[in-house]
């Protein structure tokens, strides 16, 4: 509801869809936080290799959902097709912003990662005040 809201200001899809895409990842990451899912993932026969991969998958996957949800809304609305470079340019912007957040997210807790994430997001409210 809130991304149909966006799409409706005519805001940059690019600029929602990074940050949606992070924000949805970020807090999925944050709730492995939790001690029962810890001790879940602990009893389980996974590997740290494929606890870390499935993390980037989520990140991916939930990329993707956003996208499409992007593509599909805006074409809803503004009846016009979202343009393929957008798009791609979205999903790397996100892939790279992710590839420096995780390993920061099994470094440090959420509660040191929550100044930084302020700091970020007055980062992107300048960035997009000042490339429109």
């Amino acid at each position: 509801l809130v991304l149909c809201v966006y799409l409706m200001l005519d805001i940059s899809p690019i600029w929602i869809g990074v940050v949606f895409s992070i924000v949805i990842s970020m807090n999925a990451i944050s709730i492995d936080e939790k001690s029962s899912i810890h001790m879940l993932l602990n009893s389980l026969p996974y590997t740290r290799k494929e606890i870390v991969s499935s993390k980037y998958i989520v990140v991916v996957l939930f990329t993707c959902m956003v996208a499409a949800a992007i593509f599909i809304v805006n074409f809803i609305i503004h009846r016009e097709l979202t343009i393929w470079k957008d798009i791609l340019l979205m999903v790397a912007i996100v892939m790279t912003a992710a590839s420096f957040m995780l390993p920061f997210c099994y470094k440090f807790k959420s509660n040191y990662l929550l100044i930084a994430s302020i700091v970020a997001f007055g980062l992107y409210l300048l960035a997009v005040n000042c490339f429109p």
